[in-house]
């Protein structure tokens, strides 16, 4: 009995070990991504695109490797809710990595030079909160800590406050051309994906939560 806990705590500790290094992926992406959007580089654009790829399969491994555990080790107690939140997690992850892709993508597309910094500007910040957001769960997911990410969760209002702002800026704008409209509208898309962003790792908070004291809390 001694040695099949022991046996689990291995499993557990590998499948929490993955789970980190996906969330540390997904935390360098947001943060490339911003300086790509914000600075047009399309050298980082292109490695948050290939990163994209990683994190897709990352997803997938930690998913399979859930699964195994819960079939071979019928984990119980502490145990299945860091499989059943790190299983939830993952999916959360992965779609944070497509909103970092999404707004790195604009980095590559022909925008309209110049001419709405101070909506690039208010976007950079939303993906700067996002970035900061990413980086505080990773570090309240490796010490499991509850109340860090109760915390966390908090500062979803301010990605919510800057992406109303970003709309208000979008939609005073009176666009002369098709171009330009188009770019506002990318520009209103990808606010759109940021303040997702915020909302998944509230909900990531939330599953931490849920693993380290047994039940999932509404933060947002």
């Amino acid at each position: 009995m001694e040695q099949r806990k022991y046996q689990l705590d291995d499993k557990l500790q590998f499948f929490h070990e993955l789970l980190v290094q996906m969330a540390s992926r997904v935390e360098e992406a947001i943060a490339l991504a911003r300086e790509a959007f914000e600075k047009e580089d399309v050298k980082r654009a292109e490695k948050v695109k290939g990163d994209d790829y990683f994190i897709d399969q990352m997803r997938d491994l930690i998913e399979s490797d859930g699964v195994r555990i819960l079939i071979s080790e019928a984990p119980y107690g502490q145990y299945m809710r860091q499989v059943i939140a790190g299983m939830k997690i993952v999916t959360s992850l992965e779609r944070m990595g497509d909103h970092a892709c999404h707004l790195a993508a604009l980095a590559v597309m022909p925008m309209t030079p110049k001419k709405h910094q101070d909506i690039v500007a208010v976007i950079a910040e939303m993906a700067e909160v996002d970035h900061r957001m990413a980086a505080e769960t990773l570090d309240a997911m490796v010490r499991m800590d509850s109340q860090k990410a109760r915390e966390i969760a908090k500062m979803d209002d301010e990605v919510d406050a800057l992406n109303a702002k970003a709309g208000k800026m979008i939609i005073a704008v009176d666009a002369s051309d098709v171009s330009e409209r188009e770019n506002l509208f990318d520009y209103h898309y990808v606010a759109k994906e940021l303040e997702r962003f915020g909302d998944h790792v509230t909900n990531i908070c939330a599953w931490i939560v849920y693993m380290a004291e047994g039940i999932k809390p509404d933060l947002n």
